[in-house]
């Protein structure tokens, strides 16, 4: 009953919001953000942020979270209009029907599935990277075909976007080189953190989602290894897995519990072991990049099977920089070598040099000064641009 409850609860409010929507003056219009979980915050917040602070923009964000806390903010930003609208239906609808200048997302796939451009106004589409992989392996095929503009990462996803366009004859894309702010966040934060002393050398294991990773293949096997060790380990589950396998995790804990140098981190938003631990574990997951660049620390890849969302990516003929960076900033090891694990994870430790990492970092990543400042006035930009032409269109109707 109280699910249901919560249902019709859920679906009211989405309906109020999306009249409230549409009920806006276009200008207040102009910027609109989308975000699909909480998690996408992480990846938007900021632009919006600053352009509600510094550039005093009116900017819509629509959620499909009921918990996602930037609906609780608009009493802070005046001009934020934030709204809940649901997954189902009444998103479909919001999609096909939104009037707006300006969209941006870090959703991927877009008129592939049930989330289409408007078709009624001349929207512009603007994607903002979630993870700092390959652009035509770690996601699917046609995957960013349907957006106007791509703010990359790093020069690997430029190559691999006018690659794909060139092989599928595609309309060129409008490409801005734009910092990482997740990761810029994340070294901030670590040059911040004051570590706590351990005589234990402390190891996070953090696989990635989906069915070729450490969970399926090598979990308990890993742990039986490694909780004989003189080390603290540490799981944080995907935030997928925490959704979808709540019973597979209970039962990994319940099997583990008892040992004193293990635990499992379920709560996604404590990021305090990412800082506190020593070296990685992970498998396929874009969390080793982040980690080994972003906190300058060792990683051990277990070398599950390739996640490979596209099927013809090798027609894109670049390595994705999942694969290729994985033995510049750690070691990788096969699942049926686990039994030397140990020895493995001493040696990364002896012999890991970070100004290696620091020259891997300006390989693959932009190093932008002042990114957010820069990111936020090219979206003013082509806002204002994309304004003007549908203005001028409606003088023609």
């Amino acid at each position: 009953m109280k699910l249901s409850s919560n249902f019709f609860k859920n679906n009211y409010s989405a309906l109020k919001s999306a009249i409230a929507f549409k009920r806006l003056k276009p200008q207040s219009r102009k910027i609109v953000f989308y975000a699909e979980d909480a998690q996408s915050q992480n990846f938007l917040f900021d632009l919006a942020k600053e352009l509600l602070v510094k550039f005093d923009q009116e900017v819509c964000y629509l959620t499909s979270d009921v918990d996602d806390s930037i609906l609780s903010l608009q009493e802070k930003y005046t001009n934020l209009h934030a709204y809940f609208i649901g997954d189902g239906f009444l998103r479909t609808w919001m999609f096909t029907s939104l009037e707006a200048d300006l969209m941006i997302m870090t959703m991927p796939d877009l008129e592939t599935f049930h989330l289409k451009r408007s078709a009624i106004y001349n929207v512009h589409y603007l994607y903002v990277f979630h993870a700092l992989v390959s652009t035509h392996s770690a996601y699917r095929l046609g995957a960013f075909d349907s957006y106007d503009t791509i703010f990359c990462v790093g020069p690997h996803q430029i190559k691999e976007i006018r690659q794909t366009e060139r092989l599928y004859n595609l309309n060129k894309k409008n490409i801005f080189r734009d910092g990482y702010r997740p990761l810029e966040y994340l070294m901030n934060e670590n040059n911040q953190f004051n570590k706590k002393p351990s005589k234990r050398l402390s190891i996070l294991i953090a696989p990635s989602w989906g069915p070729n990773n450490i969970f399926e293949h090598c979990m308990e096997t890993l742990l039986d290894i490694l909780l004989e060790l003189e080390i603290q380990l540490t799981i944080r589950p995907h935030p997928m897995t925490i959704r979808h396998h709540k019973k597979k995790l209970a039962m990994l804990n319940n099997l583990y519990q008892h040992k004193e140098n293990f635990c499992m981190q379920i709560n996604i938003h404590n990021r305090e072991i990412l800082f506190q631990s020593d070296m990685l574990i992970t498998d396929w997951s874009g969390i080793g990049i982040e980690y080994g660049i972003g906190l300058k620390k060792p990683i051990i890849y277990i070398d599950t099977p390739k996640k490979i969302h596209n099927p013809d990516a090798d027609k894109i003929n670049l390595t994705p920089i999942e694969t290729e960076i994985r033995s510049e900033i750690g070691k990788i090891v096969k699942i049926d070598d686990l039994s030397n694990i140990e020895s493995y994870i001493y040696e990364l430790l002896k012999k890991y040099d970070e100004d290696k990492i620091i020259e891997t970092k300006e390989k693959y990543l932009f190093a932008k000064k002042n990114s957010l400042n820069k990111s936020a006035k090219r979206i003013i930009s082509i806002a204002n641009a994309n304004q003007s032409r549908n203005n001028k269109n409606k003088l023609f109707d």
